[in-house]
């Protein structure tokens, strides 16, 4: 009786230790502890944008998600392209990299993570660049009203709510039209101030 349960648990910690991913050697993107969260439980919390997996999903932020679509189609259409193939190859090959820098598990299937950072990738970049260079438009309902951008500016600040810089600065060396830019050359606007002039 004894070796039938020794089995049954063997079982279970062979499961526990097959279904966890491999552990991260050095993550930097890390959830708020409930200490902190409890001090001031919306400070850490996105407003109206998900970027990366902790606030992915969520109702309230599902609005954004159509932007996110709609901008990687003009990066598409920028660089004359109709698919987006190229860039989910691209992702694929650094989504087990890009899983490494979360502190926790993701349970985000590989589908749902590549095409996640993909479009949060792209958003942030093309963002910037819009922010920057006030190239928008009348049509583009994220610089039709300022308080939608400070919302913006704010979420990507948000600790929770980031991907890796490695996917932002894959993403731009693809995106980018010509090719003497760099990454560096988009500034954030948040630190645009007398403190940190850009």
């Amino acid at each position: 009786m004894s070796e039938t349960k020794a089995d049954y648990v063997t079982i279970i910690i062979d499961t526990m230790l097959n279904s966890m991913s491999s552990a991260p050697s050095n993550p930097s993107i890390f959830k708020v502890g409930d200490h902190l969260r409890s001090i001031n439980p919306k400070a850490n919390d996105s407003k109206i944008i998900a970027i990366g997996p902790f606030h992915h999903g969520k109702r309230h932020l599902q609005n954004m998600e159509q932007h996110k679509v709609r901008y990687l189609k003009l990066v598409l259409q920028r660089k004359d392209e109709s698919s987006g193939a190229r860039y989910v190859t691209a992702m694929r090959h650094l989504e087990d990299r890009a899983r490494k820098f979360y502190a926790e598990d993701i349970q985000l299937d590989e589908h749902e993570f590549v095409k996640m950072l993909l479009l949060d990738g792209c958003f942030i970049i093309e963002f910037l660049r819009k922010f920057q260079y006030k190239d928008y438009g009348d049509d583009d309902p994220i610089f039709q009203y300022g308080h939608i951008q400070s919302h913006l500016l704010d979420d990507l600040m948000v600790f929770e709510n980031q991907i890796p810089f490695f996917i932002i600065d894959s993403l731009f060396d693809m995106i980018k039209i010509d090719t003497g830019d760099k990454i560096n050359s988009l500034k954030w606007p948040s630190l645009q101030n007398s403190i940190f002039p850009v």
